[in-house]
């Protein structure tokens, strides 16, 4: 006989999506006894520890941004909330994580809140790496457009490196390393934040300078 056993509908170690939260307070109120439904929550609990145990070393997460609003623009199915809360899991897990934050991502309107909740979501996450890609679109941008109803347009080199210098200027991070280094970045940085901050900042601002 086939069975069908309710999924999460992000990926391991997220919060429940919310979908699922009302699978499951159904089938408690309905099926309390089913084991597919008890094995499938017990896994919250179990997962995390048992990926660890097997030798999982870090966990490549894409946040992309810690502002919620912009999150929903993207249809990311995520929150500021829920991420930081993926990754508190990861480190409580003893797993290491490595983020990615997505330069240009909200297009100017979006560019501030964006480059604020990002740094606020890294400063209390403080992930192991921290990476910043800029946005690109190799097949066209217009069905990622539709989610923001003619909100959005594409930053300039000039907005993109400002985005990047508000959000180094607001990270407060122990030990995480920073790479901007991928083939769609247009400024190449690399270091330890905190220690290698003021340098970095400094490596911005003269970028800012030669594109004015």
């Amino acid at each position: 006989a086939r069975q069908v056993i309710p999924g999460y509908g992000h990926a391991v170690l997220r919060e429940p999506d919310p979908r699922f939260v009302e699978q499951r307070r159904f089938a408690k109120e309905n099926i309390s006894g089913s084991d597919i439904i008890n094995v499938v929550w017990k896994c919250f609990e179990v997962v995390p520890k048992e990926l660890q145990a097997l030798g999982l070393k870090i966990l490549y997460v894409g946040c992309e941004t810690g502002d919620t609003e912009l999150l929903h623009l993207v249809n990311k199915g995520e929150t500021f909330a829920s991420s930081l809360d993926a990754l508190q899991k990861i480190k409580a897990a003893t797993i290491k994580s490595s983020v990615m934050i997505l330069n240009g991502l909200g297009g100017p309107k979006y560019s501030t809140q964006h480059a604020l909740a990002s740094a606020q979501l890294m400063n209390e996450s403080q992930p192991d790496y921290l990476s910043t890609l800029v946005l690109e679109f190799p097949f066209g941008s217009q069905r990622f457009e539709k989610g923001f109803k003619g909100d959005w347009k594409e930053m300039s080199r000039l907005e993109l490196f400002q985005e990047m210098k508000l959000l180094m200027e607001n990270l407060h991070l122990n030990k995480t390393i920073f790479r901007s280094d991928h083939a769609s970045n247009h400024l190449v940085l690399k270091g330890i934040l905190g220690r290698d901050k003021i340098r970095m900042s400094h490596e911005i601002d003269m970028a800012i300078q030669m594109v004015m």
